[in-house]
């Protein structure tokens, strides 16, 4: 007779076996045949590995003008046993979060709690180049471990009240609520408007005689 892996649940149905005495990964022929065995096996231990997943943001360390984050999250896709019954994942802690930067440069925006993201678990232990930020080796033998991840936001997010938006008729809005600080030496070119008032260089005030008083403000 030959040996035929027994089908994942993909192939054959909708959902693992759940009567005749099995439950979760494991099917009616599976101690069979000698493939079916090893089959079962691998996908047990495949499935024992981190790779992606979204997570939630439990609470935010570190960030601002220092350093990225670091986050701890919880994965947002309970684990299920083989009676589906579900158990929520614990929570991960120490995960550094991505920051859009170059050299000196960056755009800092920081999670906070409650954020959606993604995070992507690396496939060798990677703490020691997390304490030292440098090229080093394994911190132990594990692999593909929750332990590992990076975080990466953010998904599924509600509406934001301050951004920055660049339109497709080349137009770019910057809402700020709270408030717009710029320390730089600014070069502006092109028009700045301000509820609705031009307020870039361009903007003049005429009827004004030389002398030490101030003009209105700008209209």
């Amino acid at each position: 007779m030959s040996q035929t892996a027994n089908p994942s649940p993909q192939q054959g149905s909708n959902s693992y076996p759940q009567n005749s005495g099995y439950r979760g990964q494991a099917w009616f022929n599976t101690p069979g045949q000698l493939l079916n065995a090893i089959n079962f096996i691998v996908r047990n231990i495949n499935a024992g590995q981190a790779h992606a997943s979204l997570v939630k943001v439990i609470s935010v360390s570190g960030g601002g003008i220092g350093s990225p984050a670091m986050v701890a999250v919880q994965p947002m896709v309970d684990q299920v046993d083989g009676f589906g019954n579900r158990t929520a994942h614990g929570t991960i802690y120490n995960i550094p979060c991505f920051r859009y930067q170059a050299g000196i440069c960056a755009f800092i925006v920081d999670p906070v709690a409650g954020d959606i993201g993604l995070a992507v678990f690396a496939d060798r232990d990677i703490s020691q180049v997390k304490a030292t930020g440098a090229i080093s080796g394994p911190g132990s033998a594990r692999q593909n471990s929750w332990a590992d991840g990076l975080y990466f936001g953010a998904f599924l997010g509600s509406t934001p009240s301050t951004y920055v938006q660049a339109t497709q008729d080349g137009v770019i809005n910057i809402v700020a609520p709270g408030g717009l600080n710029i320390t730089a030496d600014v070069a502006i070119t092109g028009t700045v408007t301000d509820n609705g008032v031009n307020i870039s260089s361009t903007h003049v005030h005429g009827g004004v005689t030389t002398g030490g008083s101030n003009t209105e403000v700008p209209h």
